[in-house]
């Protein structure tokens, strides 16, 4: 990804199609050029057209990005943000779209194309594309405690029993 556009973020931001776009190049691993295999990103279409977004108010990303799509849904973590695109292609199938953004730097952190079979729940096709390491945005401790609440619970336990102890021994 090189530099963005002359004009950047534009202030205030009130639409979906003010986000700019940087300048991209697609490679492979090895450093040859993806070609024409880049079109498989072509359903980025369907959750927004970004590789990039703005940090910080993701919740007035999801208010932009409402009235340009239909059968959406968010993702909404700790260290990502993103969209989820859903379209029925039969009476038992459902073709999803999932865009999710590195809260940290805004870039692209995971892409999906899925078919599910809505009777069994079950899924039967899936491409995916995840980035190697998505940054996180710092010490999250909401995120640190839904993780972490068991091993919390039974510090908590262990405490009260220690305390229990020591003071029937006084």
């Amino acid at each position: 990804m090189t530099a963005m556009p002359g004009a950047a973020i534009p202030d205030p931001l009130n639409n979906w199609a003010g986000i700019p776009d940087p300048t991209l190049g697609f490679w492979w691993a090895n450093g040859t050029p993806m070609g024409l295999i880049a079109l498989l990103f072509i359903g980025l279409i369907a959750t927004g057209s970004h590789f990039a977004l703005p940090t910080g108010n993701f919740s007035h990303l999801q208010s932009l990005l409402a009235p340009v799509l239909s059968g959406e849904s968010y993702v909404d973590e700790a260290n990502v943000w993103g969209v989820v695109w859903s379209e029925d292609t039969n009476a038992t199938h459902e073709f999803r779209i999932t865009s999710t953004y590195a809260k940290a730097d805004g870039f692209l952190a995971e892409y999906k194309l899925e078919t599910w079979n809505t009777v069994d729940n079950e899924l039967v096709e899936s491409l995916q594309v995840l980035r190697d390491v998505i940054p996180s945005g710092g010490f999250d401790i909401v995120q640190f405690l839904q993780n972490n609440l068991l091993l919390i619970g039974g510090v908590v336990v262990a405490l009260a029993v220690v305390c229990v102890i020591l003071m029937k021994r006084r």
